[in-house]
């Protein structure tokens, strides 16, 4: 009996180590994601970085999906973020990225926010009473949240391959059936 009760502490302390072992990959692969996988923008130099990271994309196609005037309150208006946006628009044409926007129909489009051949831009609505709250911003294997905390504006970025080729399915389904009308 006491060689069974001496194999069976021997199982029971293995079992103990894999089940650590175990739980500290999880936690390490958690916390790896976490790290590595989301990054968060806020204000105005985020607005900035988070638009210059999206001139690296390597499919050549930048695609949004919301409205706009929820970024655009937290962006000052006037020759400031005119020539920025200009500035944005004229290297992301010369990189040969293309933007595809799709809004609902309440939002007023900005001299920025038209379809356009020369800056590889296409707008299209949703057909309908379709109300955005916030937008959504993705590429490559990026997917961007814009959200608000305290009144401020914060781009939650999760790079993952899975969630972003969903996001992308949902929205080419919806790109195909919305009418442009800028």
């Amino acid at each position: 009996m006491d060689i069974y009760q001496n194999e069976k502490s021997k199982l029971e302390s293995a079992k103990s180590g894999i089940e650590a072992f175990i739980s500290d990959i999880d936690e390490y692969a958690r916390n790896h994601y976490k790290n590595s996988n989301i990054k968060v923008y806020e204000g105005k130099q985020g607005y900035k970085l988070f638009m210059d990271s999206r001139l690296k994309v390597k499919d050549k196609v930048l695609y949004e999906i919301g409205n706009r005037k929820f970024v655009q309150e937290f962006v000052p208006k006037g020759k400031e973020y005119d020539s920025y946006i200009a500035d944005y628009i004229s290297r992301r044409v010369k990189l040969g990225i293309s933007l595809k926007y799709m809004t609902d129909n309440s939002e007023a489009i900005d001299k920025f926010d038209t379809t356009s051949s020369n800056n590889l831009k296409e707008v299209r609505a949703l057909k309908g009473n379709y109300k955005f709250s916030t937008l959504i911003s993705f590429f490559d294997s990026n997917v961007s949240f814009h959200t608000k905390l305290d009144n401020r504006l914060l781009r939650v970025v999760i790079e993952d391959k899975f969630i972003t080729n969903m996001v992308k399915s949902m929205y080419l389904m919806i790109w195909e059936n919305a009418e442009i009308i800028y």
